[in-house]
């Protein structure tokens, strides 16, 4: 009997071998998983762009073919027109021709097209819409053009190719010219239209689209560069019988840069390839879906394009996501077999911990011993359980001594209850107590008491350090900070009574700047009425012409009445209101001008406080025939100011400029505003006559107080001052500059950004634009 061979358990394989297999296996199926959705993804990609392109090119198809049937019409409708009949049958008639040329020219203009021409029955053009430009198409013969072969046979013409005359894409339509009476063809009509009117709406498509001809020639493209080549090689039998037709004229029809055409790898129609188009930034060339659909009215064949680079970055994605989302599992896989084995990994270690915790104890006892620092430990009652050498040597005996005795008979009577409370507290600080030694003797000591997991019944730890050394360095230190304290003192009750008199001192200050303040408004008010003043006897004559003209329309007025003439005496009351109107704004300007300020600063507008000072001189300035000119914006502009100060200064620099014209035989005054040009925030202001001027060695003086170069009795020098001081109150800066043809007084004041006008000025005298 065979014995039978005994069973031999199965050596596993290493380790590096069971990872090369593991390894193995996932990266086949990580390359599968990725081919099987770059494949899926590519199918399902180029589905939808087919039918995307399908759908756009069948739309440009129905596009194309409603602009051709737009404009086949025209011709027929011109060649109903008798005009042209009556001409090629009488071609004598160069009135009639003029008339039909510029009749071409108007139906041109209406329809939108390139040209329209009449040819006789020889193809010789006779009147176009061009016959006014210098290259025109009169005297030209196409009788060899395919349209007018088809129209002479009594046919609809159609034709598309390059002008004879102009070079540029067009697309005819032509139509027979028939006698009324015989329906003899005389000649023929052809409208000739703008390749632009096809081509623009493919403009904003989201490819490329061709129209290629029968010949493989491209007439039209959304791409430029691509016009008028050939999509298939010519040989030069083929290229000459193009020539001859004339249709391209001498155009060298480049081949199309068409690197390679293959069918799509996908159940995909016949006529659905992909090509690659030469690009010159792209050495490879770019990839385009291409699909074609015949348009035989016009003759043509379109072609879509669509770049096939959005289907290829949506294979990218796809399988770069796949990857990741099988990198993901994996590693996911990974992590839990990896969690497992630490779990092991973990128990091994707790049993290692424990041992390690067993020998460490012993370490800490060892170091407990060696310290120095007291280290004592206490059960639940506060008896002591362990006490360290530091600690026996503090109170100066044995642990034998101190064993089971409670702690708190080594701290001095006063200090226990502190120590009792320390225990009970949920937060535990250092506590600076006396102890008492063996010998009776008590000393200082940092007591902390903090809890310990409970431990053999050991619940409590104290920490005792001697602070016998640091007691006497803080007394040292207490009484030199004592020292310093009495200093701060004494120095503190200095600076009160500095303090005190500095109060006093600016309190004296502020009152004697409140009494400056309301002296200088007092001169204000004292000029201004110094300034009605002067201008008294002009208002004297103001209102006195008014109130003799209203006497004399008064007394009339009766006389009318006497006479019945109610009409007559109605307009002359209607005069006296008129000038009773006029007084009342003289006043009106008077008491304006007379109030005093409030002294806040609101928006006001620059233009109306030139028409307010301008309105106070109306009188003199005409009388003086003075030549005033306002350069001011369009626009108001606003400063931040007191309307009431501001208008003072334009009343003071508008009187002094009156008075420098005096003796001036042609006197001008200008005044403008402007916004600064370095400093937008600031707005200037320009008062400038061509007067006398002042003297070179006057100019630093004229913002003095008392300062005039007036005669006696004309005024006292203050009036610049004031408004020197009145500007520089409000911000800003008032200078003076000699020129030569005369003297120029410039403000600057901030600029207010408000568009609502505050001042008074301008709600009382925005009628002032007499000026």
């Amino acid at each position: 009997m065979k014995t039978p061979t005994p069973f031999l358990p199965a050596r596993p394989l290493p380790l590096s071998w069971r990872f090369l297999l593991v390894a193995g296996l996932l990266a086949s199926l990580f390359v599968g998983v990725l081919w099987q959705t770059a494949r899926w993804t590519q199918t399902t990609a180029f589905a939808h762009l087919q039918s995307e392109a399908r759908s756009e090119m069948m739309l440009h198809a129905t596009s194309l073919r409603g602009v051709l049937a737009k404009y086949e019409y025209l011709p027929e409708m011109l060649a109903a027109r008798y005009e042209l009949s009556t001409y090629l049958k009488v071609p004598e008639d160069y009135m009639l021709l003029e008339d039909i040329n510029q009749m071409l020219d108007e139906h041109r203009k209406i329809a939108g097209v390139l040209d329209i021409y009449l040819l006789n029955a020889q193809g010789l053009t006779v009147a176009a819409s061009n016959w006014q430009l210098p290259r025109n198409f009169i005297g030209q013969n196409f009788a060899f053009r395919p349209y007018f072969k088809d129209a002479i046979l009594g046919l609809r013409g159609r034709f598309y190719g390059l002008g004879t005359t102009s070079g540029a894409r067009g697309y005819y339509f032509s139509y027979p010219v028939r006698d009324p009476a015989s329906q003899n063809i005389l000649g023929v009509v052809v409208a000739k239209i703008g390749i632009d009117a096809l081509e623009n709406p493919w403009q904003d498509a989201r490819g490329e689209i061709l129209a290629s001809t029968p010949e493989g020639v491209i007439f039209l493209s959304s791409h430029e560069p691509w016009r008028l080549s050939t999509l298939q090689t010519l040989n030069a039998k083929e290229r000459a019988a193009l020539y001859a037709s004339r249709r391209y004229a001498r155009h060298p029809l480049p081949e199309f840069p068409l690197v390679a055409n293959e069918p799509l790898a996908t159940e995909t129609p016949e006529e659905t390839q992909i090509w690659r188009i030469a690009q010159a930034r792209k050495a490879e060339g770019v990839e385009y879906l291409h699909i074609s659909y015949p348009v035989p009215e016009a003759g043509w064949r379109l072609h879509m394009l669509k770049p096939t680079h959005p289907v290829r970055l949506q294979v990218y994605q796809m399988t770069l996501l796949a990857g990741v989302g099988y990198a993901v599992l994996v590693l996911a896989g990974l992590f839990w077999r990896q969690g497992r084995k630490r779990q092991h990994e973990r128990q091994y270690y707790q049993r290692q911990s424990q041992l390690a915790l067993e020998r460490n104890e012993a370490r800490i006892r060892a170091l407990l011993d060696n310290t120095h620092a007291g280290i004592v430990t206490l059960d639940a009652q506060g008896h002591i359980q362990y006490i360290n050498p530091m600690a026996a040597q503090l109170f100066s005996c044995q642990f034998c001594d101190l064993y089971q005795q409670p702690l708190i008979h080594l701290i001095a009577p006063l200090d226990r209850e502190r120590c009792l409370a320390e225990l009970d507290a949920s937060q535990h600080f250092p506590l600076e107590v006396l102890a008492l030694g063996q010998d009776k003797r008590l000393f200082p000591i940092e007591l902390t008491i903090s809890p310990l997991p409970e431990l053999d019944g050991v619940v409590w730890m104290a920490t005792l350090y001697d602070i016998s050394e640091r007691k006497q360095q803080e007394t040292a230190l207490q009484q030199a900070h004592d020292l310093l304290e009495q200093r701060v003192q004494e120095r503190t009750l200095d600076l009160e009574e500095s303090n005190q008199r500095l109060r006093q001192e600016i309190e004296e200050h502020q009152h004697t700047e409140a009494m400056l303040r309301h002296t200088r408004d007092e001169l204000v008010q004292a000029a201004k009425l110094a300034l009605l003043g002067q201008l008294s006897a002009s208002i004297n004559h103001e209102l006195n012409q008014p109130v003799a003209a209203i006497r004399a329309y008064a007394e009339n007025a009766q006389a009318f009445l006497t006479r019945e003439r109610y009409q007559a005496a109605t307009d002359n009351l209607q005069q006296i209101v008129e000038l009773t109107q006029r007084m009342a704004q003289i006043s009106a300007q008077l008491k304006v001008f007379a109030r005093k300020s409030d002294g806040h600063l609101v928006p006001v507008s620059v233009q109306a406080s030139f028409q307010y000072a301008l309105s106070l001189y109306q009188t003199q300035i005409e009388e003086s025939g003075i030549q005033v000119t306002l350069d001011v914006p369009e626009e108001e502009i606003y400063v931040q100011a007191d309307p009431v100060r501001l208008e003072q200064v334009m009343v003071n620099l508008v009187s002094n400029a009156l008075h420098a014209l005096k003796e001036v035989v042609n006197p001008c005054l200008k005044l403008s505003a402007f916004v600064h040009t370095e400093y937008p925030q600031r707005i200037g202001m320009q008062v400038y006559d061509n007067g006398v001027g002042i003297a070179e060695d006057h100019l630093p003086h004229i913002f003095d107080p008392f300062f005039t170069t007036k005669a006696s009795g004309q005024g006292l020098g203050l009036g610049l001052s004031i408004s020197y001081q009145i500007i520089k109150d409000l911000q800003g800066e008032l200078s003076a500059q000699v020129l030569h043809t005369g003297t120029q007084m410039q403000i600057l004041l901030p600029a207010s950004d408000l568009q609502q006008l505050a001042s008074p000025s301008r709600q009382v005298f925005s009628d002032a634009s007499t000026f």
